[in-house]
């Protein structure tokens, strides 16, 4: 059975140490439901969202780790910085971007867009998004409110089934920038590569930050489950009475 993630979340700030920029940015991930609470450890800060682990060994990844989303004003996600061993769209960051990585044994880069919500090879950035920001870009110590920004992201798991059994999962991350508004596609069934270990999974929300900063908001989080709808009767008609 897959899964939706729906969440809005707003990334805003003055900056850090490092001037005119924000950082880093903000994930949401799947791990293992076997874990723990007690034995369960985040992965690395900064550019690894806490989610993933650093390509030279010095930052550990999330503890059973199944896939992360990252939401990256930054851009180091996408980097071959992260990962064991690196994998990423290139060397350099990708800023204002969102990002795929695969279990944490070995966090391998599964896609993700070019900077500015603009496509790449494994993105399928809608129209309405390409340009547009994952973070509020204006330097700021006021909230900005949702009119002046406004971000709610939905990310959707869908299994991919082989005589009924699930053999890999697909996922697929879609962006709204005004309340109420459209979904509109940022990346579109990318492949996992295999099955979650075990029956469960639980949510994890992280964000990393470094000699630059932001404030990483997120709220009214809802989960729930695809369902595959069945039409088992028809009728020949406009006009449809309950009885009918």
């Amino acid at each position: 059975m897959g899964v939706v993630i729906d969440f809005e979340y707003k990334t805003w700030g003055p900056g850090g140490t490092t001037p005119n920029v924000l950082a880093d940015g903000l994930s949401v991930f799947l791990y293992n439901g076997s874990v723990a609470s007690g034995s369960f450890l985040s992965g690395s800060f900064g550019g690894g969202l806490g989610y993933a682990g650093t390509s030279n060994g010095s930052g550990t990844a999330a503890t059973g780790g199944y896939v992360g989303v990252g939401f990256d004003e930054y851009g180091n996600f996408s980097s071959t910085g992260w990962g064991t061993p690196g994998t990423g769209a290139g060397s350099s960051n990708i800023l204002q971007s969102i990002a795929l990585r695969g279990p944490s044994n070995s966090c391998t880069y599964l896609g993700g867009t070019a900077a500015n919500l603009t496509n790449s090879g494994t993105s399928n950035v809608d129209a309405n998004l390409v340009g547009k920001s994952v973070a509020y870009t204006t330097l700021t110590s006021t909230r900005p409110s949702d009119a002046q920004y406004y971000r709610k992201a939905r990310v959707a798991l869908t299994p991919v089934l082989v005589n009924g059994t699930p053999t890999n999962f697909l996922v697929s991350v879609y962006l709204a920038t005004t309340s109420n508004g459209p979904f509109y596609s940022v990346l579109t069934n990318l492949p996992v590569g295999r099955v979650p270990p075990g029956n469960l999974l639980k949510i994890g929300f992280a964000a990393g930050t470094g000699s630059a900063a932001a404030n990483h908001e997120i709220r009214n989080v809802s989960i729930s489950t695809l369902v595959d709808f069945a039409l088992t009767k028809t009728v020949n008609k406009t006009v449809v009475n309950s009885v009918d």
